[in-house]
């Protein structure tokens, strides 16, 4: 298999200069990408957004958590998710001392939460892990050990 070397023009959308709660239209399919940062040379997934009231479309990280919220929602294919609508949802976190904010995209109906291991997770709004009811009546006290 051939590849060519990937180009990315236009501007990036930064998190710290979008508000949370913007609307974005997704306007090009994502890609895998390598890109030079900080001398190293890493990975990402970038697509391209509108935001609601602008002209111009800028390219965006796609986070490991905004990708599985979108393959989730719309599907695996990235070329599906063109003309779909995603909130911006944005959030100040600390990454190797350094203070930033983290961009997600957030699908209708999901929401930015964390998982039982504190992870940052886009999910499903209202989706809650399912505690068991215990009824009083089905429980001997005389069998706790304390």
């Amino acid at each position: 298999m051939k590849f060519n070397k990937q180009t990315t023009s236009g501007s990036w959308l930064k998190g710290v200069e979008v508000v949370s709660g913007t609307q974005a239209k997704i306007v090009e399919e994502t890609v895998s990408q390598e890109r030079e940062f900080e001398g190293k040379t890493r990975k990402q997934n970038v697509t391209k957004v509108l935001l609601k009231g602008e002209t111009e479309s800028k390219n965006c990280n796609v986070n490991t958590p905004s990708l599985n919220a979108l393959v989730d929602a719309f599907g695996a294919e990235s070329g599906d998710w063109v003309g779909k609508v995603v909130t911006l949802h944005t959030e100040k976190m600390v990454v190797a001392g350094r203070r930033v904010t983290a961009l997600y995209l957030v699908p209708d109906g999901y929401s930015v939460t964390e998982d039982s291991n504190g992870y940052i997770v886009v999910a499903p709004s209202g989706k809650k892990e399912e505690i068991p009811v215990i009824d009083e009546d089905e429980v001997d006290t005389k069998e706790i050990p304390f």
